[in-house]
């Protein structure tokens, strides 16, 4: 059972997506709030797979719910649900931490398929959203290469940008170095970079450190 956290400001909205939950066998819902405080009470106090998060919380960026939704818990896969009209915010959000976005204005066949693709640990952009994209100059093939990240490897590239060695990544991560090494030349031929120093000069490209 697939425990979802839908986070959004309106009641009808946040009532739909729990009917629609509700009418999936293989999905429940663990909780439903309308703000950042209402995240924090929710991923502290229960197991949530799944958090459906608005794009526009009042108060509040978007992408800094999703730095603090990974504070508390950084594997939890993040779908954005939202009207996209500036190509930039969903650069933004992408490279915040969420695993995939979809419109509002999307159908319900293909809400499904995003929550399906989410949270079995899938990236998802809903086709409008990223024909928009293209179409805008936004994202070249290597950001979509950056998406194309797992939660795992996004950790270990952000602690090997920071100048940390495999072992010292492993003992930090609590996994071991052979495994540290196969996310990292996994990370590495997807960003097609060939060491540590074309790695920060990515992060850097790409805005993910300053």
């Amino acid at each position: 059972m697939i425990r979802v956290l839908i986070v959004d400001d309106h009641v009808l909205v946040r009532r739909g997506l729990s009917a629609l939950c509700r009418e999936m066998a293989d999905f429940s819902v663990a909780g439903m709030g309308a703000n950042g405080a209402d995240v924090q009470v929710a991923l502290g106090c229960t197991r949530v797979d799944l958090v459906i998060l608005d794009l526009s919380i009042p108060g509040v960026a978007c992408r800094e719910l999703i730095g603090d939704i990974r504070t508390v818990n950084a594997r939890v896969p993040i779908l954005v649900f939202g009207m996209f009209d500036d190509p930039l915010v969903v650069k933004r959000v992408l490279l915040a931490g969420a695993s995939g976005v979809v419109s509002k204005a999307c159908d319900m066949d293909t809400l499904v398929l995003a929550m399906r693709k989410v949270a079995a640990g899938a990236r998802f952009i809903d086709s409008s959203i990223s024909e928009k994209l293209l179409f805008n100059g936004v994202l070249s093939c290597s950001s979509f290469a950056w998406e194309s990240l797992t939660p795992r490897e996004r950790q270990v590239m952000e602690l090997l940008v920071q100048g940390k060695k495999v072992t010292a990544i492993a003992v930090e991560l609590s996994i071991s170095d052979k495994t540290v090494s196969t996310h990292k030349l996994r990370l590495m031929r997807k960003l097609n970079v060939r060491n540590d120093a074309e790695l920060v000069r990515y992060s850097v490209d790409h805005g993910l450190i300053g």
